[in-house]
């Protein structure tokens, strides 16, 4: 198998291994959301600390001892990320949740141009526009005023944005090691919820959120390693099948209502997400083959 399918199954694997992330969280219906946060945070630590120990062969110092103050930022960036999306799921059903995140490439695209003042194609603008159209006319019906919907959806788009602040501090800080960090902040985080997570839950409850960590967290392991050996506009449009899967889980599983209306929305914001993502790759692969046919001249002797 060379590198290249062996980045192609990984990126899709990690995207899929997050989808059932939100079943596992509802099934656990008497945890509040800290306690499921406690159990990602607990499980990431135990998995990605084997991971980074077996595969990366990182010294234990590297793990779990911060090697700067802006690793501290990221830390609670990573947390927010993730605690965002399980208290987002309190207020709206799995299949919005997972729909919103369908803006998160085509915003990050537009973040990413503004803050390293890249310039934007005219695809991205329209995929961005695009986007915005699907997710609206998807949800369009469901909107509603009440607070527990505008909650919901202000929570999602705050993870969201958590996200793209995990990224912005890893492309400009390149000497954090980000896995190490958000092993750092999950142990941290995990004892600070110590005192206030549900001890008298059924073990049965306590079974879902544990094994929703885990495939969170090899969701987590995996994705290190499967974009290192494709292009990053690949990696983007592989990692559509986490809104893919989550939203038919949610529907599957949860009996989520999923119409007609929200398919169609649903599928032109990924639409637009593959081809804002397909240009950019078209562009990748043209100056890949550009600078393999440089030749260098060599020196007259």
């Amino acid at each position: 198998m060379s590198k290249y399918t062996l980045g192609i199954i990984l990126v899709a694997v990690g995207a899929f291994l997050f989808s059932p992330g939100g079943v596992f969280l509802a099934y656990a219906e008497h945890a509040s959301s800290l306690t499921g946060l406690f159990f990602r945070l607990l499980m990431g630590t135990f998995i990605i600390t084997a991971y980074l120990r077996i595969f990366e062969k990182t010294s234990w110092y590297d793990i779990f001892i911060p090697q700067s103050k802006t690793a501290y930022v990221l830390m609670i960036s990573g947390i927010l990320m993730q605690y965002l999306f399980i208290l987002a799921l309190k207020f709206i059903p799995t299949v919005n949740v997972f729909g919103l995140y369908a803006l998160s490439p085509i915003l990050g695209a537009l973040i990413n141009a503004i803050i390293f003042k890249q310039r934007v194609s005219l695809v991205t603008y329209s995929s961005a526009i695009l986007c915005l159209l699907g997710i609206t006319y998807a949800f369009y019906d469901q909107f509603s005023m009440e607070n527990t919907f505008i909650i919901g959806v202000v929570l999602s788009i705050g993870g969201i944005f958590a996200g793209f602040a995990v990224f912005i501090i890893l492309k400009q800080n390149p000497e954090i090691k980000g896995m190490s960090t958000f092993v750092q902040s999950w142990v941290i985080g995990s004892i600070a919820l110590l005192p206030f997570i549900d001890y008298d839950l059924p073990l049965k409850e306590i079974s879902w959120l544990s094994l929703g960590g885990t495939t969170t967290a090899i969701g987590y392991a995996v994705l290190a390693v499967g974009p290192k050996y494709i292009m990053p506009s690949e990696s983007t449009i592989l990692l559509q099948i986490e809104t893919v899967f989550g939203i038919f889980f949610g529907w599957l599983l949860l009996d989520d209502p999923v119409s007609l209306q929200m398919l169609i929305g649903l599928i032109i914001a990924i639409f637009s997400v593959i081809l804002n993502s397909s240009y950019n790759l078209y562009h990748q692969y043209k100056l890949r083959d550009k600078l393999n046919n440089l030749t260098i001249p060599h020196p007259t002797p």
